[in-house]
């Protein structure tokens, strides 16, 4: 079955101008080839067994990639409390449910890839095989089960705990016999999980180094989550493969760190003020030279920071303001040369799954990228960040055909990425309308 896709608008996600007119050939789940200023598919693509999709006015994209969300989660629940009481007191089944809804709950808002970064009981791998095999719908999934962390660490309720080299190296050869995509590891401490310090760091070089070497040596990469400085420079040095959040936060002792914390989560959604930064240029440095992206997660509260038309004027540009000044750090970073890609984080603290779209609408209203920067971050780059690069995150002849539809231009107004209207996946309509619409 032959399928041509025509719209008013490319965006192909490799950073090229948009392409007017496009004519998108799909054949065996595959982009066959790509016109544009119309031109023709030529002979034999018109007629009986081809599928002409007609999209006057709308614009075509790469289907997009979430590189960081937990599926077990539920966005609904706020209080750090109840999330981890709900994901230790539901059985296996209903987290997988759960994973599931989450998941294609992001297909429909266009992300057609998605890397969950830590489940519980390796629920989300049932998940993942059950899509690939055809069972359910959803987005093509990349798993790390359960996250590493040390013993009371960052998600420890959920995670491998693991105190020393040999018992991480242990860890990380469970996970891989397991069946996981990637790896997991907790640099720092997290606003997840009280008890625990972000600003500080969990493990040392040599145990980061252990998980990372074991992963490498059979081709898995390694996310390291990591807030603070401290965590941040242990795991460049390390040679992990993303720093996830990747906030350069001053380390603060954990005698001093919990009352601030609690005092800033109990002054409501629109109060946020960035923590001290403290960059460290030779760690950018470092990462250049490694090729270790950065995870930006732009979740939670830096959400309801961006702009919107029921504000006033002069409240949309405090808005921005905040977003600039609670963000400086990434656009320093960025502009050192490290490739940064967009995230949700989606699951836990309120980010919903269906909302991927205000991550690439935030960072330019933070001045971090501007449209054209914030659709490669969300295509592209996060394709080469999973390793998926020679199958997905542009629209190129070869590449999978996973194709987003979205009403409107996102370079005029990067709010039509809420409007999707068609998504394909492997070549096959999984979406429209906003509904489901096929299996396989």
């Amino acid at each position: 079955m032959t399928t041509v896709l025509r719209a008013a608008c490319l965006i192909d996600g490799t950073g090229r101008p948009p392409l007017p007119d496009p004519a998108i050939v799909v054949e065996g789940g595959r982009i066959k080839s790509v016109l544009g200023g119309g031109d023709t598919p030529g002979p034999g693509l018109s007629g009986p067994g081809v599928d002409v999709l007609e999209f006057p006015g709308k614009t075509v994209l790469p289907g997009m990639i979430d590189a960081h969300v937990h599926l077990v989660f539920d966005p609904a629940l706020k209080d750090r409390e109840k999330i981890r009481v709900r994901v230790l007191e539901e059985s296996d089944t209903r987290l997988a449910l759960r994973a599931l809804r989450n998941a294609q709950t992001a297909l429909r808002a266009g992300v057609t890839t998605l890397r969950d970064c830590g489940d519980r009981g390796f629920v989300t791998l049932a998940v993942r095989d059950a899509i690939a095999d055809g069972l359910v719908v959803g987005p093509r999934l990349l798993v790390s089960g359960p996250p590493i962390t040390t013993t009371a660490g960052h998600l420890h309720y959920v995670g491998f705990q693991a105190d020393s080299p040999e018992e991480i190296r242990r860890a990380t050869r469970v996970l891989i016999g397991a069946g996981v995509d990637s790896l997991k590891i907790m640099a720092t401490g997290g606003m997840m999980t009280r008890g625990t310090n972000p600003s500080t760091s969990q493990y040392t070089v040599e145990e980061l180094r252990a998980a990372v070497d074991e992963a490498h040596r059979v081709g898995r990469r390694v996310v390291a989550h990591a807030h603070g400085t401290p965590g941040i420079r242990n795991a460049v040095r390390a040679g992990v493969d993303t720093i996830a959040h990747c906030k350069w936060q001053a380390e603060v002792s954990g005698r001093d760190y919990e009352p601030r914390l609690r005092k800033e989560l109990s002054l409501g959604s629109h109060w946020w003020k960035p923590a001290v930064r403290d960059l460290d240029l030779a760690v950018i440095e470092e990462m250049i030279e490694r090729g270790i992206n950065v995870d930006l997660t732009f979740s939670g509260v830096r959400r309801t920071l961006i702009p919107h038309d029921g504000m006033k004027a002069e409240e949309q540009e405090s808005c921005r303001a905040q977003l600039r000044e609670l963000h400086h750090h990434y656009r320093v970073v960025k502009e050192a040369g490290v490739k940064v890609i967009v995230s949700s984080d989606a699951g836990p603290g309120g980010t919903k799954f269906e909302d991927f779209a205000l991550g690439p609408m935030g960072v330019v209203e933070a001045g971090i990228m501007d449209a054209m920067e914030a659709l490669v971050a969300v295509t592209r780059l996060p394709a080469e960040a999973v390793g998926l690069e020679d199958e997905v995150g542009t629209v190129e002849p070869g590449k999978c055909a996973d194709l987003v539809v979205v009403d409107g231009d996102p370079l005029e107004d990067l709010r039509s990425l809420r409007r999707v209207e068609f998504v394909m996946l492997a070549g096959r309509p999984v979406i429209s309308g906003g509904t489901t619409v096929s299996v396989r």
